[in-house]
């Protein structure tokens, strides 16, 4: 008897209430990032604005100077050497933005970080595309999503130790990774027991193995091992 009030009231309620809702677009967000290794080809780069572009990058301190030059070259291909001026350069979508983006330059952690761009026209919303270099985790360009033409590049000593800059972050939510080493592009998480056959590059005795152990074929997996066909 209980259960078939409870439904009965709930079916009511929901019922009568059904009118009153409202569809919703839930955006999820995130400020997602480039890690640039110091081995990728750079030429070619582009750029884009969308949820998903990199709200910054991340390489080392060693090749930072070259990524920087190669985007410069880049953006003056497609913006030429007056980008504030360009008919191809995209307006902020409105004034509010505009102010918040100016907000994120005029940030005194910040405004002495511009190697490239920085130059804006309120009357037009326009603000060229701006590479800042070496710009600090606590300054407010690196707290919030940008959603705008600024690209802050962080550097560190190591590609390995932006794991731990991007962990101490908020989950991003996409992530890209330029490299030509295979190895890099791997997440390992290891266990007790782990074994190297799960990461690549899959040689054929890996393969043999796997198809081995998939189809549980013990002397199968030895010879494997052993370099028996």
């Amino acid at each position: 008897m209980g259960q078939k009030f409870l439904y009965r009231k709930w079916k009511s309620e929901t019922d009568s209430d059904s009118c009153c809702f409202t569809p919703v677009i839930l955006e999820l967000g995130g400020k997602s990032l480039s890690v640039v290794d110091s081995n990728v080809n750079l030429e070619g780069c582009n750029n884009g604005q969308s949820c998903i572009s990199p709200d910054y990058l991340i390489t080392t301190k060693e090749f930072a100077p070259k990524l920087v030059d190669a985007l410069k070259t880049e953006l003056e291909n497609c913006f030429g050497k007056s980008p504030i001026e360009s008919k191809d350069l995209p307006r902020i979508v409105n004034s509010n933005h505009f102010a918040c983006l100016i907000k994120f330059l005029d940030d005194d952690k910040v405004s002495g970080k511009i190697v490239y761009g920085g130059e804006k026209d309120e009357s037009k919303l326009r603000i060229a595309l701006t590479i800042l270099l070496d710009v600090r985790q606590d300054s407010l360009i690196m707290s919030e999503e940008i959603f705008g033409p600024l690209l802050p590049i962080v550097t560190v000593n190591k590609l390995e130790k932006s794991f731990d800059l991007i962990n101490a972050g908020t989950k991003p939510l996409a992530a890209y990774l330029f490299t030509n080493d295979i190895k890099k592009t791997v997440l390992y998480c290891g266990f007790t027991g782990d074994s190297s056959i799960r990461y690549p590059p899959y040689t054929h005795t890996k393969q043999k193995m796997m198809k081995a152990l998939v189809a549980g074929d013990v002397p199968g997996v030895v010879r494997a091992l052993i370099g028996w066909s």
